[in-house]
């Protein structure tokens, strides 16, 4: 089936980046662009969501060991051209962006790079940012704000106003963090061999999801603040409240074991539905 090779393959991972950074991007009132940083986007999404799962087995100490680890891991060859592929559009984008655009996802890199590789000293052993307490989300929906929401605004060359930016920066954060719980309840035993604080885990999978909603209330709140500054219009309001509703319906329906298809393609679906909505609507 065409649409699990594109979740298996980390392509809708990357399109879902690209929906979120083109919706923020209507939100501010600039136009639909596939810009360099976009591309970059998608690309860095992409790259990203295929290594990830393997970061544990690689090793970096030289190119013998890094080429003999990427095989042990058993990264299939298409995964592979296609993390190739993906960096090297990455690294042709490079040329044609900002020096500001640049810093936003240098910082994401490193963020990226401490999050999924043990290279943290702690303790007598080797560890992620992910295994210190409760950083996992905070970490996650925070580089995907400053890539979605950061970028933008630089490329708005100031035309955005700091409020708008700011309650953005916010609501973008909560949500993708809102997104992962489908991912934390699915991942509450290899979170807890592993010895990573899982929210879901500590508060339990249906408190989590109550947490969830709450959090989705607030962001509601957010986006009525932002409407009454005139920050944004009724139409792109209506739409972020839809979506918001839609994702809470995904959120509490999560069960007790999702599977990974609902986690890649109904959770984080909402991003292409958060996309869709806010586009007709100003349409």
């Amino acid at each position: 089936m065409l649409l699990n090779r594109l979740i298996s393959l980390n392509l809708f991972i990357g399109l879902c980046a690209l929906s979120l950074f083109e919706s923020n991007r209507l939100i501010f009132g600039l136009d639909l662009k596939m810009s360099a940083s976009a591309l970059m986007v998608v690309s860095s999404t992409v790259a990203y969501y295929s290594i990830h799962p393997y970061s544990f087995m690689l090793r970096f100490k030289s190119l013998k060991e890094f080429t003999g680890s990427w095989k042990d891991a058993g990264i299939s060859g298409i995964s592979t051209t296609l993390i190739i592929l993906s960096m090297l559009l990455f690294v042709i984008c490079l040329f044609f962006v900002s020096l500001e655009v640049l810093l936003c996802f240098f910082l994401v890199f490193l963020l990226s790079v401490f999050y999924s590789f043990p290279l943290i000293k702690y303790r007598g052993k080797s560890i992620t940012l992910r295994e210190v307490s409760v950083m996992k989300l905070p970490l996650l929906s925070v580089s995907w704000a400053i890539i979605t929401v950061i970028v933008p605004y630089i490329e708005s060359e100031n035309q955005v106003s700091l409020l708008s930016v700011i309650i953005t920066f916010f609501t973008t954060a909560i949500f993708v963090l809102v997104l992962c719980i489908p991912f934390e309840i699915r991942d509450m035993k290899k979170d807890s061999e592993r010895g990573i604080v899982n929210l879901a885990l500590s508060l339990g999978p249906e408190r989590f999801k109550t947490g969830g909603l709450i959090l989705l209330a607030a962001i509601v709140i957010a986006d009525l603040a932002a409407f009454y500054s005139d920050l944004i219009s009724f139409e792109v309001f209506a739409a972020l409240v839809s979506s918001i509703l839609l994702t809470a319906y995904v959120i509490k329906s999560t069960p007790d074991s999702p599977s990974s298809f609902y986690c890649r393609f109904y959770s984080d679906g909402m991003m292409h539905v958060r996309f869709l909505f806010v586009t007709l609507m100003i349409s």
